[in-house]
């Protein structure tokens, strides 16, 4: 059975909180709840609990520092009032959720958590789906361009992909490269809580996201160690709203 922590220090919203996810995600338990950030902290290192939902504007420790001195693998969920998201796209955090929380939003949350902790029904076989964890790129030699070499690259690298007409190429930090595989199929192939489509030519990483940058109605992504700015497009923007 999945378990879960609440802490918030609002003893009605971690009501509010626990009644939805009962209604939601019957096979969840709730093993604790706190009310101040250090106590959150202490319970979660104890109990392990698959997720946590955390209030980020907490008494002792905020909930933003509580996720970053987990040393347990343990989901993290933000439910707050306040606009935090850059710094849970930073924490890597499984979902963000903004008060007060839409059921519908939540739903989404909890759909994403299950597939996450690999969640299936009674009597259904285990998942068996495995991301691809390296990719063998091409690349030019310096002294000829027409000779070439192969490069194996891990995939959590990867800042983004992006193709043209032609290819599709991989950008790291060091690595600028081409593969003989079109977007779709390399999104068959990764992980969906990290990697995803940004425009009808980009596939971003996540992990690697650093600011979000809003003009009217565009939105570009700033990732971390690179000068590019990858174009969201309007369709995909939700993935990085808060609200």
């Amino acid at each position: 059975m999945p378990t879960a922590i609440i802490a918030d220090d609002e003893p009605i919203m971690r009501e509010m909180l626990r009644e939805q996810l009962a209604l939601l995600w019957p096979d969840l338990e709730v093993v604790a709840e706190e009310g101040d950030g250090v106590a959150a902290l202490r319970s979660i290192q104890k109990l392990r609990p698959d997720v946590a939902f955390l209030d980020i504007r907490m008494p002792e420790l905020t909930g933003l520092e509580v996720a970053r001195s987990l040393t347990v693998p343990t989901q993290v969920v933000f439910v707050t009032g306040y606009d935090h998201g850059i710094e849970a796209i930073e924490l890597n955090a499984a979902h963000y959720l903004l008060k007060p929380v839409e059921i519908g939003k939540l739903r989404d949350a909890v759909a994403r958590l299950q597939s996450a902790l690999e969640i299936t029904r009674p009597n259904a076989a285990p998942p068996t789906k495995r991301y691809t964890q390296h990719l063998h790129v091409e690349l030019s030699s310096a002294k000829s361009g027409s000779e070439k070499r192969v490069m194996q690259i891990d995939v959590d690298d990867v800042r983004y992909f992006q193709s043209d007409s032609k290819a599709t190429l991989v950008v790291t930090d060091t690595v600028r490269a081409s593969i003989a595989k079109t977007l779709k199929g390399l999104l068959s192939e990764l992980d969906e809580r990290w990697f995803v489509q940004v425009s009808r030519d980009a596939i971003v990483n996540r992990r690697h996201v650093h600011a979000i940058h809003r003009v009217d109605r565009k939105m570009r992504l700033e990732l971390r160690g690179h000068v590019d700015r990858i174009m969201v497009t309007e369709s995909h923007q939700h993935l990085f709203k808060a609200d």
